[in-house]
């Protein structure tokens, strides 16, 4: 279309719906219906369009401040020996732990198993699922969930554990102590060496957080 402009990447979204409003004022002014159809969907195709190259830019923008909040600038603070940094808009920068875990389908019964070793079994989210072949009759069904051992229906196990609540999990457990780097007792009374954190597939990294302070300050060192 004349009224649009070729290259939709190079808009911004307050640009975009500006032109968009002209286009569409247009075609809906042009009288013959299958040359205003032509405009409207010509206006839809560069929505399209700009949303995917918008969207592009968002993912670019996102990796950028990723890396600057979880290398760049906790190294620096951490060669600086500062845990926290304020900006001269009151608000400060400030190195915090940031957990991420989740449980493997390789892992999985045996991360469930040592969850509930260590009293912690109320986190998972628990869901068992059979397979029964198609013409079983509704009578048989309904003893299978009450003997499903008995009557030999396989079964499959779907239970699991959030990611966001294995998280939390994880950050109380070390906020108590609890050394993750270690098999749980009853795993290692079974000879089994893999630690808790390997289950839990968890890692560990240092993230900057921007917060709101109070008054203006320097660094603050890390306390010895």
């Amino acid at each position: 279309m004349d009224d649009l402009p070729e290259n939709a990447a190079l808009l911004n979204g307050a640009h975009f719906l500006a032109q968009a409003r002209a286009a569409l004022s247009s075609a809906y002014r042009r009288p013959d219906v299958i040359k205003k159809l032509t405009a409207l969907a010509a206006v839809a195709v560069y929505a399209e369009a700009l949303s995917e190259a918008l969207g592009k830019q968002q993912k670019i923008v996102d990796a950028l401040a990723e890396n600057l909040l979880t290398e760049v600038i906790p190294e620096i603070m951490e060669d600086s020996e500062l845990d926290s940094f304020a900006l001269s808009d009151n608000s400060s920068i400030k190195l915090k732990d940031d957990i991420k875990a989740a449980i493997s389908q390789a892992n999985r019964l045996d991360a469930l198993e040592a969850l509930i070793e260590i009293d912690q079994g109320d986190v998972i989210k628990w869901g068992l699922a059979i397979s029964i072949d198609r013409g079983t009759s509704v009578a048989d069904v309904q003893k299978a969930r009450q003997q499903l051992k008995e009557l030999g229906y396989p079964t499959s196990d779907g239970s699991t554990v959030h990611p966001q609540t294995l998280c939390a999990l994880a950050r109380e457990l070390l906020e108590e102590g609890y050394d993750l780097s270690q098999p749980t007792p009853a795993m290692a009374e079974r000879g089994d060496e893999r630690s808790l954190a390997s289950l839990l597939s968890l890692f560990i990294r240092q993230r900057a957080g921007i917060v709101t302070a109070k008054s203006k300050g320097g660094g603050k060192k890390k306390s010895a």
